[in-house]
């Protein structure tokens, strides 16, 4: 099944609607309500009111986004080189791991892609390993409006600053433009705010919303455990499958793979907060995607013999219909 990803781009286009069928079918069929929570961020709070009563529309905009963020990474990991052209592998990967156990458009979702921004910033372009400092304050600026969408998604902080760190960017300009970036969001918000001439109650919900967090595993079914399990094992496996073999590709080209798999690190603090146990993975969909790819890409044979393609290939095709039956089913 992976060689399908090593052709013509409309088999590949063609296989990843009819997932994006199946992971939505049952959704689309039987619509339910976004999952306001106690505490939700202001613009997600903004949304639930607007999609309210309209929970089908919720669903439909969930699907469209999942996979508009999907090529946006595949253009985005193409465009640097980190996988190859004629490769649609990572929009199906992530259309799979946001795709599943999903009910309707979740926070987490919209977070991707303001990450899915901030990655583009960060991504080393050229033959300078550097980053100019129009770039410093947009991926940050683009950091402070995920956490409008979900509050949590400041830990992705984390990442943006284990990436200043290997660019050397500890300067107090580097500083205040990582600051002005993560504010600037807030300062428009606050304005308009003030113009409207209402009172900003959201500071004190985004206070309490960070005050409990953990899984809720009341609301996970056996197979949603096991969905993500498989998941998080082979994401496991290809990130170890990567470090073993960095060594081998361009500075550059390892510069901006460990920026994309550094996204992990806001992932996983954000999935503390996640609401229920199966959103976990799409807080992780970035990184999930890229490193898989890269793996399942790995098991590509220079040779030109049938048999010896299929031979080398049957543990990536195994891996890759596991993943595809659990996303699926659960």
């Amino acid at each position: 099944m992976v060689k399908l990803f090593q052709r013509d781009r409309l088999i590949q286009g063609v296989l990843i609607l009819v997932l994006l069928v199946l992971l939505w079918i049952r959704p689309m069929i039987e619509p339910s309500a976004m999952l306001r929570g106690e505490h939700p961020a202001v613009l997600y709070a903004l949304l639930c009111d607007l999609l309210a009563g309209q929970a089908r529309l919720a669903v439909i905009v969930a699907m469209l986004l999942s996979l508009a963020e999907g090529v946006m990474l595949n253009v985005l990991l193409t465009s640097v080189g980190l996988v190859p052209q004629n490769s649609l592998l990572p929009t199906f990967l992530f259309v799979l791991a946001t795709g599943a156990s999903a009910t309707t458009l979740t926070p987490t979702l919209l977070v991707a892609g303001c990450m899915m921004g901030c990655l583009h910033f960060l991504m080393v372009r050229g033959t300078q390993l550097a980053l100019s400092t129009h770039r410093v304050c947009a991926a940050t600026t683009l950091i402070g409006l995920a956490t409008l969408f979900h509050q949590p998604a400041i830990c992705f902080l984390l990442t943006y600053l284990v990436v200043a760190a290997n660019f050397r960017l500890y300067g107090w300009r580097d500083w205040m433009l990582m600051l002005l970036g993560l504010f600037a969001p807030y300062v428009l918000l606050l304005a308009v705010l003030y113009l409207n001439g209402s009172t900003p109650h959201w500071w004190d919900e985004t206070l309490a919303s960070l005050s409990g967090f953990g899984f809720d595993m009341g609301h996970a079914s056996p197979l949603h455990i096991v969905c993500t399990t498989l998941m998080g094992l082979l994401f496991l496996y290809a990130l170890a499958h990567w470090l073993a073999h960095r060594s081998e590709r361009p500075l550059l080209w390892r510069a901006n793979a460990s920026t994309t798999l550094l996204m992990t690190l806001g992932g996983l603090g954000m999935c503390l907060f996640a609401p229920v146990l199966p959103f976990s993975m799409a807080c992780i969909a970035i990184p999930f995607a890229f490193a898989l790819s890269r793996w399942l890409h790995s098991f590509q044979s220079n040779s030109n013999s049938y048999s010896l393609r299929r031979n080398r290939t049957w543990p990536a095709d195994v891996a890759l219909l596991l993943l595809i039956v659990a996303a699926v089913l659960c």
